[in-house]
């Protein structure tokens, strides 16, 4: 079992990376339905709204601040494993590689008199990983006399995380549509997890070795779906139900609230996840306690991959991981903060200043976005901006909802960038959905009927403007 799990961790150090997603660019296009997933005061500005099964809204991004791609596969790199080498001489503190990928299963909201109620299913999961230099220095190491090596690998950390749930939301508007209180509360089916309870590795070393002492706990749960990765491919699985809703089950909640300060100035704000998981079925335990000597891998460019599975097999003999199974633990989700302050020029035209805070391993992770929204007429509606993901900046982001009648199709990045040239860039983030939407929001409309009327910028052929252009 140990093996899966470092699988999983040298697969996103090598950056064989398949996409941590901030979802600044959803939060700010409010008239996507998926946007009161981040936030459960925002309505769905319409009656009904219907995520399609399956196709409701789908996120992915990928965030590594500690080196891009390009740096490791690059057209210019000749040697891969000098330029991991590199790569860990350039580096002055612990990284973090996260991954999110958000697929809404399933989302249906109604306004009930001056409530929303909004329900559905989804999937979560989440990949986070500290790591330091040392680690790639450890693994990776430029010389073959480890004499004046100094390296401690107690800062390396990560989780792996794959989650159902199914969620039921309400939203309230109060004091004449100026407030907008919601909360949700969301279960969770634990599908998978993994992580390092404890990690204490210091190495020393004489000139034609590493001794890395080692104490080492790392717990995974239902981690066992995963070991036959050619059933899974053949669809060879004798009971679904079990691997999709196992007993590793919890609860978690999200409260939100809107609230315009004046006509033209309106601040919003959203904490989520607020729960944990508890794990109880296949639980195992894998330990590594002592001394062991340790000269590092190689990459070989004629497998153009690590083969994995010699690797692995090789550390777990190496570093003497003994497994146990049985027992049980809980695990907090993943927090997240969401806040913004939204200035209107009119209804149509607005600026937004949105924070982010992920919250893992005690840890807090922050991210910020300046964009501005416009709704051109009933059909376009598009947000483009400038972020800062995780401390990194130039991240231009940009996106829209297009509605068709009662369809709309969104699509949206917080780097669009990244999407273009995935190798250059330190995130890679993409969110598209389809949906379905009926009927005017009727508490809209009574909120833009209260005096006074948000002008109309000249140019603009409609009606003083009452929203009747919503949909």
């Amino acid at each position: 079992m140990m093996r899966h799990s470092l699988f999983i961790l040298f697969f996103l150090l090598l950056g064989r990376m398949l996409s941590a997603q901030t979802d600044l660019t959803l939060y700010q296009l409010t008239n996507v339905p998926g946007s009161n997933l981040l936030n459960p005061g925002f309505r769905a500005e319409a009656h009904t709204a219907i995520g399609l099964p399956g196709l409701s809204s789908f996120g992915l991004q990928l965030h590594n601040s500690g080196f891009k791609l390009i740096d490791l596969i690059g057209p210019d790199i000749q040697d891969v494993n000098l330029a991991i080498q590199e790569i860990a001489a350039s580096m002055s503190d612990v990284d973090q590689i996260a991954l999110n990928m958000r697929p809404d299963l399933m989302y249906i909201g109604f306004g009930v008199g001056s409530g929303f109620i909004s329900m559905g299913a989804g999937t979560y999961t989440s990949v986070q990983m500290e790591y330091p230099a040392d680690l790639l220095q450890f693994l990776w190491p430029g010389t073959d006399d480890f004499s004046d090596m100094d390296i401690n690998l107690s800062g390396v950390n990560y989780e792996v995380l794959n989650a159902t749930f199914f969620h039921f939301g309400y939203q309230q508007n109060l004091f004449r549509e100026k407030l907008s209180l919601g909360v949700r509360a969301k279960y969770f089916y634990g599908i998978q997890n993994a992580y390092i309870e404890d990690m204490t590795a210091g190495v020393s070393s004489n000139r034609d070795e590493m001794l890395a002492e080692t104490d080492i706990l790392i717990r995974t749960a239902g981690m066992e779906s995963l070991t036959d990765v050619e059933s899974l491919t053949d669809g060879n699985i004798d009971d679904w139900g079990a691997v999709l809703f196992p007993e590793n089950t919890g609860l978690a909640f999200d409260f939100g609230f809107t609230w315009s300060i004046t006509d033209r100035w309106e601040l919003s704000a959203s904490v989520l996840n607020l729960g944990s998981i508890e794990y109880k079925e296949d639980v195992l335990e894998q330990t590594s306690k002592g001394t062991y000597s340790f000269q590092g891998v190689a990459y070989d460019p004629s497998n153009e991959a690590l083969n994995f599975d010699d690797l692995t097999s090789e550390l777990d003999s190496t570093f003497g991981f003994v497994e146990s199974s049985g027992g049980s633990y809980k695990r907090k989700l993943p927090r997240e903060i969401y806040a913004s302050l939204t200035h209107s020029f009119n209804q149509r035209h607005h600026l937004s200043a949105t924070y982010h805070m992920r919250s893992w391993n005690s840890n807090n992770y922050h991210d910020m976005g300046f964009s501005y929204q416009a709704k051109l007429g009933r059909t376009f509606h598009f947000v483009a901006g400038y972020n800062m993901i995780n401390g990194i900046w130039n991240n231009i982001s940009g996106g829209f909802a297009l509605n068709m009648g009662g369809f709309q199709w969104h699509l949206m990045s917080d780097d669009v960038y990244g999407l273009i040239v995935p190798g250059k860039t330190s995130t890679i983030n993409i969110r598209t959905g389809f949906s379905f939407r009926f009927g005017r929001d009727r508490i809209k409309d009574r909120k833009y009927s209260h005096p006074p009327i948000l002008p109309v910028p000249a140019g603009d052929q409609v009606e003083e403007i009452r929203p009747t252009d919503e949909p």
